[in-house]
């Protein structure tokens, strides 16, 4: 698309076929959640306005529904940067052609290489979307596309991570709980096999190998205490 915007505001007198563009597609940008784009916003989505005819009213909703990293880094940082040098600080694969030669494809009617050229364009849009939390290739920081997305752009994302969180705090709940299960079954196999009046002494060798006749006092210290005993 934004090919063939270049191709046609440079003066070019070839109409590109747009058959292939029916109403449907234009429904799919209606219905859509949120857009996202690099550039969308001054190139693509006026050229689609100009070259189908698509009323002003329909394209302002997709442009406020959309988020253009590019359009936002001008207007929030005062500075650009080209898609290429976005995936190269980012470690994705560069873009398979350059918009020149894609005038170029446009200008030769070659509409196949020209849509395998946007396909890739919008498969790298998928990829720098997805990681969300993007190296600038200008200043090096980290910008987290989140901060000034549209609000329904990482939605399915955050609802995820609520309920990825809601599932650990479940999990460490249900721990603590088997832990307390556990501790009571403890206690209540101690108090079957210690009926009252049973004393226990905790008395090991160690204590007793001074004294004369040890192990028997050893053996009598691991013994229930007779009646009456006290400890």
């Amino acid at each position: 698309m934004l090919a063939l915007t270049r191709c046609k505001r440079r003066g070019s007198t070839r109409r590109a076929n747009w058959s292939w563009w029916s109403a449907p597609r234009t429904t799919v940008f209606d219905s859509a959640r949120s857009l996202c784009a690099f550039n969308g916003v001054r190139f693509d989505i006026s050229f689609l306005q100009t070259s189908l005819g698509i009323p002003s009213g329909t394209t302002t909703q997709w442009v406020l529904k959309t988020t253009d990293i590019l359009e936002s880094y001008l207007l929030v940082h005062g500075h650009t940067f080209s898609l290429n040098l976005l995936c190269e600080a980012n470690s994705i694969s560069v873009k398979i052609s350059s918009g020149l030669h894609a005038i170029h494809m446009a200008e030769a009617r070659e509409w196949e290489p020209l849509r395998a050229y946007c396909a890739d364009d919008v498969s790298i849009l998928c990829k720098l979307y997805r990681l969300r939390r993007l190296t600038n290739p200008r200043t090096k920081a980290v910008m987290d596309l989140a901060d000034w997305a549209h609000p329904r752009m990482y939605v399915q994302a955050n609802e995820a991570s609520d309920a990825e969180a809601e599932l650990a705090d479940a999990q460490a709940e249900l721990a603590d709980a088997q832990a307390e299960l556990a501790d009571a079954q403890a206690e209540r196999e101690f108090a079957c096999a210690h009926p009252p009046g049973y004393v226990h002494y905790m008395t090991t060798e160690a204590e007793t190998d001074h004294l004369v006749g040890s192990g028997d006092v050893t053996a009598r210290a691991t013994s229930p205490a007779p009646p009456g005993a006290r400890g």
